[in-house]
């Protein structure tokens, strides 16, 4: 009361005093500002629930959007080495297709390589060369060895033919028995090349033996 006086005293004005009738017709839902839902703009109904729905052109619309948002929902990325829809891998003909790499391309870059050694004279450079060099080498002992088995394969599937022809019995041979006649292949190769080839195949084979056969040993119990 005295904080009252006070105030009264000193004539600073106090809060407006509140106007029963305007809180008698907010109570009703009538005058003043109106309710919350009110004020919402109404949208006009659709005559289909799977329309889109009309927008105000009103509103301001963002510079950066989705134009189509859903474009990227049913797209998938695929491999074409393994979909079904282009076409059943045959390895005969990528073979034969790509076969210019290991008869051109290749035999052309490691001879580009081998002249490039020659005139290198950074140790650096000459390790980068000659690790290139290797890889070459080692792709083209690859493909040869694997044309090497094909065509034993199809020596033995040429000879099954024509003894289901006579009218014998197909014989299946074993892995074992193809990397036989692999082997006798490759020394008959050898033997074309000139005396001494086997020879020397036969001791660097040897060699390869003897350390995979020392990897595999014990080592040596230490001195105590």
């Amino acid at each position: 009361m005295e904080a009252l006086a006070r105030q009264a005293s000193s004539g600073a004005a106090g809060p407006p005093p509140r106007d029963p009738a305007r809180r008698e017709r907010r109570a009703q839902g009538g005058g003043g500002g109106g309710t919350r839902e009110e004020g919402r703009e109404k949208r006009p109904p659709r005559e289909n629930k799977h329309r889109p729905m009309e927008m105000s052109s009103k509103r301001p619309v963002g510079r950066h959007r989705d134009v189509m948002a859903d474009a990227g929902v049913g797209y998938k990325a695929r491999d074409p080495r393994f979909e079904s829809l282009s076409g059943k891998f045959d390895e005969g003909k990528f073979r034969s297709r790509f076969k210019f790499l290991y008869d051109d391309t290749l035999p052309g870059e490691r001879a580009a390589l081998k002249k490039a050694l020659r005139k290198e004279k950074k140790e650096d450079r000459r390790r980068q060369l000659q690790a290139a060099l290797g890889k070459i080498d080692s792709q083209l002992q690859l493909e040869k060895q694997r044309r090497r088995r094909d065509k034993v394969e199809r020596d033995v599937k040429d000879r099954e033919k024509e003894a289901v022809r006579d009218g014998k019995t197909p014989y299946y041979p074993k892995k074992a028995v193809v990397k036989q006649l692999e082997l006798l292949e490759r020394y008959r190769e050898l033997q074309k090349r000139g005396k001494g080839q086997v020879d020397k195949y036969l001791v660097k084979k040897r060699k390869k033996n003897a350390s995979k056969d020392r990897r595999y040993m014990p080592d040596a119990p230490a001195n105590e």
